[in-house]
């Protein structure tokens, strides 16, 4: 899966990162040329690491997880490739490099739902709870999924202190998750959303639009005013003022 931004996946040991650009610099020259060349710093570089300090982001670090698979393949078979491919698993996010990896998993994989209570349905659709700290590996891979999508987002490993609301559309054999948001357990500032993301596939349908009202639910039963953690990504944003109209234009017919 390319992503338009860089991925949040861990990458394994053995990738080599992409070269940062493929513009090519001139040898340096001079005095201070040669000391680089050697290994030597130079005054007010930034060759040699100062202690105390943490190293420069590396594109390793940083770098989109197609890019470095991609790379760690060349380096592994010797031969160029075009594109590298994630490999997630639908049903619990669990992700893979290999395709053949992927496929030996779907045919073992039997989670049918969300693994947590049913808590809204109406005709097919359905939104299932899902404790962060009971269900912590399936959390984690979910958040990191959706990371994909969220650019903004920072917290997909540190799930405990989360609850999961996902949407899922069911047919004869299972549900399947069509977006989620999450909010905190105990929020001191009375959020009561802290990331939504209705899947690509999926947009444009009005299912953000049901998981806002449903957010804003869950703050009425509890007797508190809700609102969505702030700042709001550009997407949220866009969401929330469609939710808002959409609401006062019904209210006021």
């Amino acid at each position: 899966m390319k992503t338009w931004y860089y991925s949040p996946y861990p990458v394994a040991d053995d990738a080599e990162a992409p070269p940062l650009s493929s513009t090519s610099h001139p040898p340096a020259t001079g005095r201070k040329g040669r000391e680089k060349e050697r290994g030597g710093s130079t005054e007010g570089g930034l060759d040699s690491p100062t202690p105390g300090l943490s190293a420069a982001p590396t594109q390793r670090a940083h770098g989109r997880t197609a890019d470095l698979l991609a790379a760690s393949s060349v380096g592994r078979l010797g031969s160029s490739v075009e594109q590298a491919k994630l490999w997630v698993c639908d049903r619990c996010f669990k992700y893979m490099r290999e395709g053949i990896s992927w496929e030996l998993h779907i045919k073992k994989c039997d989670v049918k739902n969300p693994p947590g209570r049913k808590v809204y349905q109406r005709g097919a659709h359905t939104i299932w709870e899902v404790d962060g700290a009971e269900q912590k590996l399936f959390c984690q891979n979910l958040a990191l999924f959706g990371k994909l999508f969220i650019d903004v987002k920072t917290i997909f490993f540190d799930c405990e202190n989360f609850m999961f609301y996902l949407l899922t559309d069911a047919d004869s054999q299972r549900d399947h998750v069509l977006g989620f948001f999450s909010k905190e357990k105990v929020s001191y500032d009375d959020w009561n959303l802290a990331c939504i993301i209705t899947f690509p596939p999926y947009q444009k349908k009005g299912y953000g639009m049901l998981l806002i009202e449903f957010s804003y639910e869950l703050s009425r039963r509890a007797g508190k005013l809700g609102t969505p953690e702030r700042p709001l990504s550009d997407l949220g944003l866009r969401g929330y003022l469609s939710y808002w109209v959409a609401t006062l234009v019904r209210f006021f017919r």
